[in-house]
């Protein structure tokens, strides 16, 4: 019995390390640029108004969707906000923003200048956009109103 103690013991710090435990891809890699500009990049394009952006293999995964419902995807390499990679998808997504809400990339202004964890996926979901923010040891995630950027309080 008080060999299963230690096995124990051991076995819940695993859960627990496991539990607070982020993929290198989905943390913000120090030097990177604010992901706010590289979303002003995307938007520049004029290729659609930007649904998503996150983090993933290492890279920011940006989408923008035009008025027919057509995603440009863009893949930029965080630090240098270098596009390495676009492609197109032709699923119709019914839920985006729309031409009067603030532009993502002010709303991620705000965020930047009021938050010290840096925003490792956002997305504009159910008529609002859905935040995460990531590093090393903590994960936030809050809700944000698509017009004015304000934080939502959820029931």
């Amino acid at each position: 019995m008080k060999r299963l103690k230690p096995v124990a013991a051991l076995l819940l710090l695993a859960i627990a390390l496991f539990a607070t435990y982020a993929p290198a891809d989905e943390i913000v890699p120090s030097g990177s640029k604010p992901l706010s500009e590289l979303v002003k990049a995307v938007e520049d394009k004029k290729v659609g108004l930007v649904k998503k952006a996150e983090l993933d293999d290492g890279l920011w995964e940006i989408k923008a969707i035009n008025p027919y419902g057509d995603v440009a995807i863009f893949y930029m390499d965080p630090r240098t906000g270098s596009v390495i990679k676009e492609k197109t998808d032709t699923e119709r997504h019914a839920d985006k923003p729309t031409s009067d809400d603030k532009p993502l990339s002010e709303i991620l202004a705000m965020i930047e200048k009021n938050e010290k964890t840096p925003v490792s996926e956002i997305e504009f979901d159910d008529g609002i956009w859905k935040v995460v923010l990531r590093n090393e040891t903590d994960k936030t995630q809050f809700h944000l109103d698509p017009k004015t950027g304000q934080k939502l309080v959820m029931k």
